[in-house]
């Protein structure tokens, strides 16, 4: 027997003893406990059935919040098995990656419950763009809450992220520009499609 298949007997091994099921479930009810994850794994279960009734043309989008949550769910499992296994550090990857995957399913319910429910009720129709937008910073916002969770400070992430903005924004003034300029036509709808317009020297129909 090769040393490869040595060290996979050897691991096979130490999982197989009569107390690795009860461990196994005594670490994933204390990663459970420590994350809340019954009540939020209820109020996430009773926001998709609402969804799924009130806004049923994106049950598309719904099912992906669902995938992402199932995913959460999936990797706090690989996370408990990581720590029975004595692997405290792809515990804790599994762990975060189970956060980062629920924190954005929250964050996409979220945008279909403000934009697709909310919005809808009040009559008014923001442009995609400022929905994609949007959505994006709750996902920075959520990748922000776990390296704070993990003991990053966030001042210094913000003052990294500062200049870091500011260097892109001055190397792409220009299409940062065009962008800005067309998210401010799409919001204060100056034009629909069919309107003539004329943009010195040119002219025609919006399509």
């Amino acid at each position: 027997m090769g040393p490869i298949q040595m060290g996979v007997f050897v691991f096979s091994g130490s999982l197989l003893g009569t107390d690795v099921p009860e461990k196994l479930i005594r670490n994933f009810y204390i990663i459970a406990q420590q994350d809340a994850v019954s009540t939020v794994s209820l109020i996430f279960l009773v926001a998709i059935a609402l969804l799924a009734w009130m806004a049923r043309g994106h049950r598309r989008q719904i099912r992906s919040a669902l995938l992402m949550y199932s995913s959460a769910i999936f990797l706090m499992m690989a996370a408990a098995f990581a720590a029975t296994a004595g692997l405290p550090t792809g515990a804790k990857a599994f762990h975060t990656a189970a956060l980062l995957f629920g924190g954005f399913a929250m964050v996409k319910l979220a945008g279909i419950f403000v934009f697709d429910v909310v919005l809808q009720l009040t009559h008014l129709s923001p442009p995609q763009v400022l929905r994609d937008v949007l959505v994006a910073v709750g996902y920075i916002g959520v990748g922000l809450w776990l390296l704070s969770r993990g003991g990053v400070t966030l001042s210094g992430i913000v003052t990294t992220s500062a200049l870091m903005t500011a260097v892109i924004v001055f190397s792409l003034q220009d299409s940062l520009g065009n962008m800005l300029g067309g998210l401010v036509l799409q919001t204060e709808a100056s034009f629909d499609v069919g309107d003539w317009v004329k943009i010195d020297p040119a002219a025609g129909r919006v399509k």
